[in-house]
């Protein structure tokens, strides 16, 4: 479980013996509220925890401050300072970069803030009561919180749904009915007399405003160049390691070249299928780059049989997200992690596809007809506030979804992606769509201001990344071969961790998928409208669908149980 903020308001006594700031406040109409605030210990050097507490409020921060003052800013005055300001002026938290959550609560007029980071790296889940309010940095010590005030938990149907149908569950929603997770970069304040959600940065209203390619760049650059020193810093005060995961791709290759401007030590890791492209054009990115690179093989997919992602995602993202990620950082020991470098985020920001429409941007996977209105419904509901469809994909399928990662990495250490902080994303969303087509804005940027990156092969094209005739046709190639292969009922085992071949031709994974633990088949008893739904046809929708519904149950084992 990781760590992080919790709290309890409640009109009902608290448990005693608890940990944590408490106390007791009556409001307007004389009745007694009880409260208590807890930042649990850090897990790791590179994060924090402070907790203040005055006559008139309670304040707390927990996580990795990137661009804080000092190595210890936990203990510094000037950086409490710093605190206290970013959350009495609640729009004014993301001045404190990194994998952040924060609290404050006024004690006379019972009114609560909570604020998760611009990514969502470091989340919050809360859960509102007709006796009060209850948060958490997971959702399993959520779940623990309520049981003990007696508050009932039970599944969410539309929840349920959405993860079967896009492998996450989109929006606010989690497996618990009436339990939500606060969205990237917003707030959530609560009070006796109700409750609202916000985000805290406008994403629209610049967007498209650089239409020159030298000024995008160098906006861009900036901002990029800013995030990555701040992760090298922060991994230099506390004396970690800097390590950097590295693929065939060229968002990691770029992080990589930008962290070796800042640190003369690095440490690459390279986790694919042994033979794949991945492995062989990391490995010579890492040689030029002079970094001590260790690649660890996926061998035959044997990792896919582990659900313990479930309960590092909280049960929110299927469990094959990043179960290659979390196999090869438990076989990579003696590191002393602290901020872990990647490249994610990347390919939803410098894209010429962006979506237009809601329905272009999170399309039903294959899913029974007895399932699509309830998954459709659900969809929309989780969509409905969102400003756009871009900024929608970039909230639930970077920041929920792919960057999940980062959950998955806490026994290590903290995930960062440069490409996901506020900055970057101001920016890249600022670069207008003619500057991004046939990837002339990224590519143009790496020749400018990165051009080792350009000496590799490019995996995803299986060619240099130089704008020209050549990599045009590479571009046409390897579109009609994806086209072809999409085809193929279970396609062949060329990309570094090609799930949907393994589930059907590595024996043990093939068993794991074809005959599930009874114990899980029994939790069906939790879904029984989605049950009904699906029948027996979610084992013909193919592995993520497969794999999702074997998450749903898992994570009903583990939240549900008597």
């Amino acid at each position: 479980m990781r760590s992080g903020l919790e709290g309890v308001v409640s009109t009902v006594p608290l448990p005693l013996g608890e940990p944590g700031v408490t106390g007791e406040t009556r409001d307007a109409q004389g009745r007694l509220w009880h409260w208590r605030f807890h930042a649990s210990k850090p897990l790791h050097r590179v994060q924090g925890a402070w907790m203040r507490e005055t006559p008139r409020e309670v304040m707390g921060v927990h996580g990795s401050w990137l661009n804080a003052p000092t190595a210890a800013w936990w203990n510094c005055p000037d950086a409490a300072h710093a605190l206290e300001k970013a959350l009495s002026l609640g729009d004014q938290f993301d001045v404190l970069h990194g994998p952040l959550q924060g609290v404050r609560f006024e004690k006379r007029s019972i009114h609560l803030e909570l604020h998760v980071d611009f990514a969502r790296q470091h989340p919050l889940f809360a859960c509102e009561h007709e006796g009060g309010l209850a948060f958490a940095h997971s959702l399993w010590r959520l779940v623990e919180l309520m049981r003990t005030l007696e508050w009932p938990v039970d599944p969410d149907v539309k929840a349920s749904a959405l993860l079967v149908a896009h492998g996450a569950i989109l929006g606010t929603k989690t497996l618990v009915q009436g339990v939500s997770k606060l969205m990237p970069g917003h707030t959530y304040r609560w009070s006796p007399q109700g409750a609202s959600v916000r985000p805290r940065v406008d994403l629209v209203s610049e967007r498209h405003v650089l239409r020159d390619m030298t000024q995008a760049i160098e906006v861009v650059n900036r901002a990029f160049m800013t995030s990555v020193e701040s992760m090298v810093t922060t991994n230099q005060l506390h004396s970690c390691t800097q390590v950097n995961l590295l693929s065939g791709g060229l968002d990691s290759r770029l992080v990589l070249l930008a962290t070796r401007k800042h640190a003369p030590d690095v440490r690459s890791l390279c986790f694919a299928r042994t033979g794949s492209t991945d492995q062989t054009i990391a490995a010579e990115v890492a040689r030029s780059q002079g970094t001590q690179h260790h690649f660890h093989s996926l061998g035959q997919g044997a990792y896919m049989t582990s659900l313990a992602t479930v309960g590092d995602y909280d049960g929110t993202v299927n469990h094959l997200a990043s179960a290659h990620h979390r196999s090869a950082l438990v076989a990579t020991s003696g590191w002393d992690m602290g901020v872990l470098a990647s490249g994610q985020t990347a390919n939803v920001l410098f894209t010429e596809l962006a979506p237009r429409h809601m329905s272009e941007a999170f399309p039903l996977g294959p899913v029974p007809q007895a399932l699509k209105p309830l998954a459709l419904e659900a969809t929309q509901e989780a969509l409905a506030s969102s400003p756009d469809a871009h900024v929608a994909k970039i909230w639930n399928r970077s920041f929920l979804s792919t960057n999940s990662g980062a959950y998955s990495t806490r026994p290590w250490g903290v995930l960062w992606s440069p490409f996901a902080s506020i900055d970057v994303v101001r920016a890249a969303l600022a670069v207008h769509p003619s500057l991004l087509a046939d990837h002339r804005f990224y590519l143009t940027w790496l020749a400018q201001k990165h051009p080792e990156a350009q000496d590799h092969m490019w995996e995803r094209y299986r060619t240099r990344p130089l704008l020209g005739g050549a990599f045009r046709r590479a571009v046409w190639l390897a579109n009609w071969e994806a086209r072809i292969r999409h085809r193929m009922p279970w396609p062949a085992a060329r990309s570094m961790s090609p799930v949907a071949h393994w589930r059907h031709h590595t024996p043990e994974v093939k068993t794991w998928f074809d005959e599930p633990d009874p114990l899980l088949l029994s939790q069906w008893k939790h879904h029984p409208e989605l049950k009904d739904a699906l029948g027996t046809s979610w084992r013909t929708l193919g592995v993520t669908a497969e794999s999702s519904v074997l998450t749903l149950l898992e994570a009903s084992r583990l939240l549900f149980h008597p």
